[in-house]
């Protein structure tokens, strides 16, 4: 691990998408992702990465699809290309799911491999895109509170 990839990765009010189950779900993937660091320093990664696996596989299902339902449920301009981000990172979890029932696989490798993949994936993605998507529906959300605001006036 590089020295970027080496800093635990805290949870922080900046990071909120402004949506309490996404919220909750994007604290659970920052814990794995601290899970799997200190397993990775602590020589336990490969014994660890079947229970991360199975986690992963779970949050890749469940947290993409509530994600591109909340963007739908506002009609954020962006969905399109988030899916396309969304369906990427689906196919590079089943390529990495691939590779731990490869017999061959060196499952060290591996580990170190979806650590870099999950950390990569927190700092350009949930940073970045998903910051997109929450700063345009907190604006909506705030457009209709002034709006009932006014009309109650």
């Amino acid at each position: 691990m590089n020295e970027e990839q080496n800093q635990v990765l805290e949870w922080n009010k900046s990071m909120s998408v402004g949506n309490e189950l996404l919220d909750n779900q994007h604290k659970q993937l920052l814990k794995q992702i601290g899970v799997l660091k200190f397993a990775l320093l602590s020589g336990d990664a490969v014994e660890r990465l079947r229970e991360i696996g199975e986690f992963l596989e779970n949050y890749i299902k469940q947290h993409l699809s509530e994600e591109e339902k909340y963007m739908l449920e506002y009609n954020y301009p962006g969905y399109e290309n988030h899916k396309k981000i969304h369906d990427w990172a689906r196919q590079k979890f089943a390529e990495l799911l691939a590779r731990f029932f490869n017999e061959n696989e060196d499952k060290m490798q591996l580990a170190k491999d979806v650590e870099r993949y999950l950390h990569d994936w927190w700092i350009n993605h949930i940073t970045v895109e998903d910051k997109k998507y929450a700063d345009y529906i907190n604006k909506l959300k705030v457009g209709q509170k002034n709006t009932n605001n006014t009309e109650n006036e």
